[in-house]
This record gives structure tokens, sequence and C-alpha cells, in this order.
């Protein structure tokens, strides 16, 4: 799947591999795993934070993953606006948005939890619906709609 992965926004429509009809489901924040940690390159996880995003159609079909910013060990992503303007660019419905932690740490902190907050709020503002917010490891994930946090 790693070569499927659209440059900048392409939709995963667009892309002469996928039909509408091959598109990925999600019907729950273990599918979304699964697809989001396809995209990770697992060996560097223990060194590098990413944060990528998932744009959905309005049945839920992956229209695009997408890289929103590679990071060292310490820095933290704030720029709400970036995921907005590319969900809009895809016309997407919902977005799942997920982030790994060098620490390897899967609890989401206060200020991961109040940032997830804004994203929900100013998404919903767009009408865009934010499904969820995933923190993964290689071999876990912390899910904030399964635990309430993202209704």
């Amino acid at each position: 799947m790693k070569n499927h992965v659209n440059n900048g926004y392409e939709r995963i429509a667009n892309n002469p591999i996928f039909s509408p009809y091959e598109r990925i489901i999600i019907h729950n924040a273990s599918e979304a795993y699964q697809v989001f940690k396809s995209f990770w390159d697992v060996d560097l996880m223990p060194f590098l934070e990413e944060f990528k995003m998932m744009m959905l159609d309005s049945a839920d079909r992956v229209l695009a993953v997408h890289d929103l910013l590679l990071l060292g060990l310490t820095a933290q992503f704030t720029d709400i606006q970036a995921i907005i303007a590319a969900a809009i660019k895809v016309g997407a419905h919902a977005i799942i948005l997920a982030h790994n932690r060098p620490s390897g740490a899967v609890q989401p902190g206060k200020e991961e939890r109040t940032l997830s907050t804004k994203i929900v709020s100013v998404a919903k503002q767009n009408g865009i619906l934010v499904r969820d917010h995933l923190i993964i490891t290689r071999n876990s994930y912390f899910s904030y709609s399964e635990n309430g946090l993202i209704r």
C-alpha cells in the first residue's frame, strides 16, 4: 500500500490503481490504525514523530492519506489550518488524525487533548467531521473516539 500514497493532495480516487469501488472503507479505529501503519516507516518511529491525516468521503471510504508533518523528538504540531485546507482541497467529508510518539507512550497528554479539541471545533465550523485521532506505535494505538475523547 505504501506505493499508493497520494503525492501531496492527490485523491486515491484519481490514482489509476484504485477505482472508486476499490477504496478502503474505515469502520473502526483498528482498521484506521492498520491503514495508517502501512504509511509509516515503523523503523523510524522511535526517532521521528510524524503527523498524518486520513481523508474520508461520506461513506467513510479513504480518499487520501496525507503527511502533515515530520518532526524530531521534541517538536509539536499546531497548524490546524493546514489540516482544514487539505481536507477541503480533496473534498473530504471526514478526517482521522494520527501521530506517533517516539517515546512509544500512547496515552495523550493535556496539550494533545487541547489541540484535538481545537481541531474538532475548527473542522466542524468548516463542515468536516473528525472521526478519530490515533496515537500509534509499532504494536498498539490509542483512539480518542474509543476512549470517549472525540464523539
